[in-house]
């Protein structure tokens, strides 16, 4: 496909970037002896979950039992879904685990005791514990509370208890690095508390598995009781992560391509064809407190992939199919109708939600799941 003319807005990947993520991920995490356990929900492409193989991935998280058939389907065999159990789902989720390895979350003795009641085939459990986001999760101090529903997965003689499951995103809005790795380091903290209470009370040798971008981005090591990380945005990172300090906005590698179809240089703004329901209205606050909703990138003339953000310009505003860009005065004279602008996301799995099917830059269209 020619980049230069396009006639509807496209979610554009660069798989030399998409590599250079997953292999510093999967390095940090051969160097803790852990396993990792890539949040494909950032993609829900099959394709692209394949690229990670080539770093021993070997197991995945996704966020709905439809998307577990979905990569099962695709022929991954250990799948962990990363949202509470729906009860209501139980004979759909007994079904994916006659297919495969699959592992499911509770955080209620109710959810467990229903596990044991309708999932015939083995299951891994996983109690899910808050550390401070206060989304799901049993709060980590609550060690009776979650002995308690531990013993009650014990009782099932199918079903194997793995251990702790937390997700840190409060980490998204942390102001720096050293914010993160001070969230990070409370809540190994708690949990660890959390594991020692159950080994007391008769569980020892449990797992414990997080997973947070910016976390992973940026911890030195993962320390025992961890054995497995669950990162997801990292495979693209966007420019919340690179607002945190989780990576620079070289590492952004993917975007949306979008046609210019306007251009208003008494007021310096350009208008593509490319609105809310194909970049989404995640915005960040630019230093002068401006709301931007992505930032504005050239086509590299190569064809490689795109160039440096351009000092000054980024998205103002968005409706439904159209987004305002403010341009310098400098930049905006060499841009015009036709011309093809990359705009980089705001939070790059909303973003990639958007769209039925990416385009990899060099080598042709991929697919993903479809809900």
């Amino acid at each position: 496909m020619d980049l230069t003319k396009l006639k509807r807005p496209v979610f554009v990947i660069d798989r030399a970037k998409v590599r250079r993520n997953a292999g510093r991920m999967a390095e940090r995490a051969r160097r803790s002896g852990i396993i990792l356990r890539p949040h494909v929900k950032t993609h829900q492409s099959a394709a692209i979950a394949g690229w990670l193989r080539e770093f021993g991935v070997r197991a995945v998280t996704v966020s709905s039992v439809d998307m577990a058939a979905y990569f099962l389907g695709a022929g991954w065999t250990d799948v962990l879904i990363s949202v509470p159990v729906n009860v209501h789902q139980i004979p759909e989720i007994d079904e994916l685990a006659s297919a495969g390895t699959v592992h499911v979350i509770v955080e209620s003795g109710r959810t467990a005791q229903a596990l044991l009641e309708g999932a015939a085939h083995p299951l891994n459990i996983w109690i899910e514990v808050d550390a401070g986001y206060h989304r799901t999760g049993l709060p980590a101090d609550r060690h009776e509370a979650i002995v308690e529903v531990a013993r009650i997965v014990r009782r099932g003689d199918r079903h194997q208890l793995r251990g702790l499951l937390c997700h840190d995103g409060q980490t998204y809005a942390a102001s720096s690095p050293g914010r993160v790795r001070e969230i990070a380091a409370a809540s190994i903290t708690a949990l660890s508390s959390a594991v020692d209470a159950l080994a007391k009370a008769g569980f020892p040798g449990l797992s414990l598995s997080v997973g947070d971008t910016p976390s992973c981005s940026m911890m030195e090591g993962f320390p025992p009781p961890i054995t497995e990380i669950r990162p997801g945005n990292f495979v693209f990172y966007d420019l919340t992560q690179s607002g945190i300090g989780a990576c620079g906005e070289a590492d952004i590698a993917a975007a949306v391509a979008c046609p210019v179809i306007a251009a208003h240089p008494e007021r310096d703004e350009l208008v593509v064809y490319g609105g809310g329901v194909h970049i989404s209205k995640e915005a960040v606050r630019l230093a002068g407190g401006e709301a931007c909703y992505g930032k504005v990138c050239r086509l590299r003339s190569d064809g490689t992939g795109w160039g440096p953000p351009l000092a000054g310009a980024f998205v103002s505003s968005l409706s439904q199919e159209q987004g305002i860009i403010r341009m310098p005065p400098l930049i905006g004279r060499t841009a015009g109708i036709g011309d093809t602008l990359i705009i980089l996301p705001v939070h790059a799995c909303l973003t990639a939600n958007l769209h039925a099917a990416y385009y990899v830059i060099g080598e042709g269209w991929v697919d993903k799941f479809r809900s």
